[in-house]
């Protein structure tokens, strides 16, 4: 079986099951012929270097802009591959024989993310929406497609919970969870303004309807304020910048890793391995613990 074939019966398979097919169009164009049991850690290798010097096109409103993928991109593509390989393996489709290099030596140290002040300052100077999605995703630290899904129904105000889980569906491997807010907070007096305001069932709404993707008023911000600060480096700020930020700000402020696994639905396994290099003071904790 080539690649191609491994990756159509991998992703027939998931159907079956009601997941979603999951694209892998770069792994075709540069693989897609060669028989997948003779996968080699060059040929991994190979295919992160030039998936990373392959500029992709943006999607939707902003289809003219132009990036190239972070390391997570090809080394995600190739776990695919290598989940596709081993279920034919199992089935009796395919002999072993490949071997795969996509050990992710990467943190979210370098990665852009915001400080206290540079969050303020672009909550302060954001339209109600784009506030109120902000105000949301760096409390929660959850995604922005769980903010902008997020409808009144799963806010108890009684409580003070937020539950980013839809209701009847099944969670895919992006994990939501559930949020607590404290009372008399920024978080609730903008969720009390927005309840008043609600013109239909999703909490971010524009035109009373929900919103797809929030980036055309978050670029637009952006600029705004990178022309107010000329010193700080906004440069490659996301909304999905946001959930590192959030536990990022947690990890240094010393709260444990199973209460941001909780917080934030996030791994633990993740927070450690993309997360823990980022604080000093983890190592220093555990150095304090053994000086005798």
């Amino acid at each position: 079986m080539t690649v191609s074939q491994v990756l159509d019966f991998w992703n027939e398979q998931r159907q079956k099951k009601g997941k979603a097919k999951l694209f892998t169009n770069r792994v075709y164009e540069f693989m897609g012929d060669v028989p997948a049991n003779t996968m080699t850690a060059k040929l991994c290798r190979d295919y992160t270097e030039w998936r990373q010097t392959n500029i992709v096109s943006g999607f939707g409103w902003k289809k003219s802009s132009f990036k190239k993928p972070s390391l997570t991109t090809p080394q995600r593509e190739l776990a695919y591959l290598r989940s596709a390989t081993n279920l034919c393996i199992n089935e009796g489709l395919l002999i072993q024989g490949a071997v795969f290099d996509i050990e992710n030596t990467e943190t979210y140290k370098d990665r852009p993310t915001f400080t206290k002040e540079q969050a303020r300052a672009f909550t302060d100077i954001a339209t109600w929406h784009l506030k109120l999605f902000l105000v949301i995703a760096f409390q929660s630290g959850h995604r922005m497609r769980a903010v902008l899904d997020l409808t009144w129904d799963r806010i108890n105000f009684s409580e003070r919970t937020i539950d980013f889980n839809k209701v009847n569906v099944r969670q895919s491997h992006k994990k939501r969870g559930v949020m607590f807010f404290k009372a008399d907070s920024e978080l609730e007096r903008l969720l009390n303004i927005a309840w008043a305001r609600k013109t239909c069932d999703y909490v971010i709404e524009y035109n009373s309807s929900g919103i797809k993707n929030i980036r055309r008023s978050w670029d637009r911000h952006l600029e705004i304020l990178q022309r107010e600060h000329n010193s700080w480096n906004l440069r490659g700020l996301t909304p999905h910048c946001t959930k590192h930020t959030a536990i990022l700000w947690m990890i240094k402020e010393k709260v444990p890793f199973a209460t941001i696994s909780l917080a934030t639905a996030t791994d633990i396994k993740t927070l450690i391995k993309y997360y823990a290099s980022v604080d000093a003071g983890i190592s220093l904790e555990a150095v304090n613990a053994t000086e005798f």
